[in-house]
């Protein structure tokens, strides 16, 4: 493995991790310069311009502070696209467990750019997410891979839509 990809790897972790724990103290109301036992500050119930959140007293919502954290694991995962080395590819694969549907979607892209069984079969590991709508996608990469069985496995899915796009897209296979 080239040291320059470990070198990168390790400095795309701290900038990750760095921005996680800023965006975390941000949330909590407690800036690095503020002991973690200062009190939030008060907020008066009748302003409309400050954001509410659980009571954090930071200004960030939590739904604003998640979106914030997607968009960081987003951008980490693009920045993965210039490495092929074996922690990259497990690191992308784990994402497509992700909870948030538009890390899932880049996780899928950054493999579905890549070559191999292995990432076809870590690729197949998307079928088992909750989403319908997921798994049709990850059926429709697996078909331009190429692998079949997967295709087959879907015709059995829960979810009447996926067993249909299964069904076609093997259909668009000549089976």
């Amino acid at each position: 493995m080239n040291i320059n990809y470990v070198a990168v790897l390790v400095l795309l972790c701290l900038v990750v991790a760095a921005a996680y724990f800023s965006l975390r103290n941000t949330a909590d109301g407690n800036s690095p310069s503020e002991p973690k036992s200062a009190p939030a500050p008060v907020r008066v119930a009748d302003e409309p311009s400050q954001p509410r959140n659980s009571g954090s007293g930071s200004g960030v919502s939590d739904e604003e502070f998640e979106e914030r954290r997607a968009a960081a694991r987003i951008e980490t995962i693009e920045a993965m696209k210039k490495f092929s080395d074996a922690n990259t590819l497990t690191a992308l694969g784990n994402a497509l467990a992700d909870p948030n549907r538009e890390v899932k979607d880049a996780a899928l892209q950054a493999l579905s750019e890549r070559k191999g069984a292995t990432v076809t079969a870590m690729i197949g590991q998307g079928l088992a997410d909750a989403d319908p709508e997921f798994r049709i996608e990850v059926l429709e990469v697996l078909a331009l891979r190429g692998d079949r069985e997967s295709l087959r496995r879907a015709k059995s899915d829960p979810a009447e839509e996926v067993r249909e796009r299964a069904a076609d897209l093997l259909e668009s296979t000549g089976e």
